[in-house]
């Protein structure tokens, strides 16, 4: 490295974390740790062997432009390894997105540690094979999704794999992950991975793992793996030979090594490959979950339903299935319904992700720009799905009558969605046998511990047990195992952030899938054709989605619960090292509230409910990141001894935000008067929320 340039970039960091002091960003020894490891980490990569002129050039490039936001963010730390995967920022401006979009992984773009890109790949999945091969593990399927470069990133990937050895299945498209997810307990695979940021920004990228089950990392799992990633020093690159990662070429691995996994017919000239119609298998296991064919077969074609794939993986599957099923009366929004992780319609910081208000919005846009006011009007429903299909939102009309009090439309919360869908599917069951669930007493559903009460509610009304998980898929996933052991079924795994599947019963011997589940992932395209079968049951009896939910709510066996999420900030995420660090100043001062709370009990009021007592949550998983007792799983601030009424603060495990979860327990509702205090307590929780928010962030405690 050059002397002038090593003392620009000194200089610039200087003057970079200094200014960070006297604003009070940071305190002097944060400073001074934090460049410190920001100016190793870039002289690491500016010195490494195997690291490309291109990529030094674009750094380089970089320090002279002054790019000191940019070069702390991408260097500071290193992309966090989950139980989920690796998720982060691809890029960190958006002419650098339309450049690895048009160049590929070559590009010259302003890369690091602490960002998604070739050399992250191949370090963190280098650590996934050795983790596999020390456990003589075999075979490994890999995905992706829409996401910029995502097949030059799984080819890539899939060379490391057979590299070393391994027998490779590749898709040869872009795919749902939950049919990734599928596809490895299928085949009995070990490992799958997907390319993919889920319903994260434009700007993201990642992979997901999925393990024999189909389910993400356990803990014990994701502590192995990360161990044999960074080895005993955390933050030190290795020497990775890139350049044979990237040399091989596919054409010419073993025929015994790699196979291919599609639809009917190959996309790809794969020669004398094997090639297996994955697609087939996977849709056809999912029709199987239809309870009421009869009732489909007669009222599908009388359905109108859109759909938006929010330039997506589900963009075939979705249709291809609601078709296949008899809704032949489908309108797609065109516009979003290819692959484009460039997103066209979005904003550079907006989600795609179908449950948040600002995607909603802009699919009744785009569905009213091509279908029109009158072809929306007719719509039972408005489904979406994110870019890699897990998740599944759908949005319906209100009735005239009540539009001045409720909106024109609502998009359905998951936390409704899913209690309808519970109450469905148990109670068409029952019916079958004199109201009763067969088994009952064997049969559980799982929920995260900040998705709604109701379900609750119906699996007992059912006699149907309900169980209580932290925040994310793998860890219902590893309660419905845990379950599996003692003889007990699955009947459903919700998730107040749109994720949904069935776990069934335990795996016959020698399988992985449950008997008569799903894969244990959240998927989309399931949650859209069971949602789709509830339409037309509602359209047998002549109702609506929305009158089966007042139904459940009126039903004093269940009872209406009103729920929301508001996330901090709105729009976009906490950016950078500055956002990392605001972001942790605003978890202590929640936990310094939560300390006032239980020393003394009402001393605080939100939105005139006395805060009765606090709740800490914590797992561990992240102390090390954070600091000892780190509150990954939230803060509950209850409002009175019920434990239906509360509001829940967590920081978000797929992007850099807080969640703040809000529910209300509705009390008097009557025929009458269910829509207008439906949408008065709905506007109350809301309000609870904006003002957790403004304690959080605005009162020292």
């Amino acid at each position: 490295m050059e002397i002038a340039l090593q003392e620009r970039l000194l200089k610039g960091l200087d003057n970079y974390f200094e200014n960070r002091v006297i604003s009070g960003v940071l305190n002097k020894e944060e400073a001074r740790e934090i460049e410190e490891r920001t100016y190793s980490n870039i002289i690491d990569w500016l010195g490494h062997k195997h690291i490309s002129n291109m990529v030094k050039k674009a750094l380089k490039d970089a320090i002279e432009q002054q790019r000191w936001d940019d070069l702390v963010y991408a260097f500071w730390q290193e992309v966090t390894f989950g139980t989920g995967g690796i998720r982060g920022r691809a890029v960190l401006l958006e002419s650098e997105l339309i450049e690895l979009a048009s160049q590929g992984l070559d590009a010259k773009i302003l890369k690091g540690p602490n960002m998604i890109n070739d050399l992250v790949f191949i370090r963190f999945t280098s650590g996934v094979a050795n983790y596999m091969e020390k456990r003589n593990l075999e075979k490994v399927i890999l995905g992706y999704d829409s996401r910029i470069r995502g097949r030059d990133f799984i080819e890539l990937i899939a060379r490391i794999f057979l590299n070393k050895g391994f027998k490779v299945y590749l898709f040869d498209e872009a795919s749902p992950y939950p049919e990734l997810s599928f596809a490895v307990t299928y085949l009995k695979a070990d490992i799958g991975i997907e390319i993919s940021a889920s319903h994260n920004d434009k700007r993201y990228n990642g992979y997901k793992i999925s393990t024999r089950t189909g389910a993400s990392l356990n803990l014990q799992q994701r502590q192995e793996i990360i161990d044999e990633i960074y080895g005993n020093d955390q933050l030190a690159f290795r020497n990775i030979e890139f350049k044979e990662m990237r040399s091989l070429d596919l054409k010419q691995a073993s025929k015994e090594k790699l196979a291919y996994l599609g639809g009917k017919r190959p996309l790809l000239n794969i020669e004398n490959y094997q090639f297996i119609n994955m697609h087939e298998q996977y849709l056809d296991h999912i029709k199987g979950f239809i309870l009421q064919h009869d009732v489909i077969e007669k009222f599908a074609p009388k359905i109108a339903i859109g759909y938006s794939a929010f330039y997506g993986a589900g963009y075939k599957t979705v249709p291809w299935l609601l078709r296949e099923l008899g809704f032949t009366n489908l309108k797609i929004i065109a516009e979003m319904n290819k692959l484009d992780g460039l997103f066209p319609a979005l904003g550079l910081t907006q989600l795609a992700d179908p449950g948040y208000i600002g995607s909603a919005k802009l699919a009744v846009k785009k569905f009213k720009d091509e279908y029109g006011e009158k072809g929306f009007k007719e719509l039972d429903m408005l489904i979406g799905t994110d870019p890699d299909a897990d998740r599944m939102a759908s949005i319906v009309n209100i009735p005239e009558q009540y539009r001045d009090v409720c909106g024109e439309w609502k998009l359905l919360t998951a936390n409704d969605l899913w209690t309808l869908v519970l109450w469905y599917r148990l109670d068409t069951i029952a019916n079958r046998y004199e109201g009763i669930v067969p088994d009952a007493n064997k049969k559980f559903i799982v929920k995260s511990h900040v998705t709604t009460e109701a379900l609750r509610r119906v699996a007992q009304k059912y006699a149907v047990d309900c169980v209580d998980t932290w925040v994310g898929f793998g860890f219902l996933a590893e309660r419905i195992i845990e379950e599996w052991k003692k003889g007990r079924i699955n009947v459903g795994a919700f998730e107040e952030s749109n994720g949904f599947t069935i776990g069934g019963a335990k795996p016959k011997p020698g399988e992985f899938l449950g008997k008569e589940g799903h894969t244990l992932e959240k998927d989309g395209t399931l949650a859209a054709i069971l949602v789709a079968e509830i339409c037309a049951f509602a359209k047998s009896h002549n109702l609506s989605i929305l009158d089966l939910l007042n139904d459940l709510y009126l039903d004093p066996n269940v009872g209406c619960f009103t729920t929301i999420e508001v996330t901090l900030p709105e729009e976009g995420v906490f950016e950078g090292m500055e956002g990392e660090l605001l972001k942790r100043q605003i978890i202590k001062n929640i936990e310094k509230m939560a300390d006032v709370v239980n020393e003394k009990p009402c001393s605080i009021q939100i939105a005139d409910f006395p805060i009765d007592q606090a709740e800490k949550f914590a797992t561990g998983k992240y102390d090390e990141f954070y600091w000892r007792g780190f509150p990954d799983e939230g803060i509950r601030f209850h409002f009175d001894n019920t434990g239906y009424n509360h509001v829940t603060v967590r920081p978000s495990g797929t992007e850099a935000k807080l969640r703040f979860y809000v529910q209300l327990k509705v009390e008097g509702l009557t025929k009458q008067s269910v829509w207008e205090k439906r949408a008065l307590s709905e506007r109350l929780v809301d309000k609870i929320a904006r003002e957790s928010i403004h304690y959080a962030t605005s009162k020292k405690f």
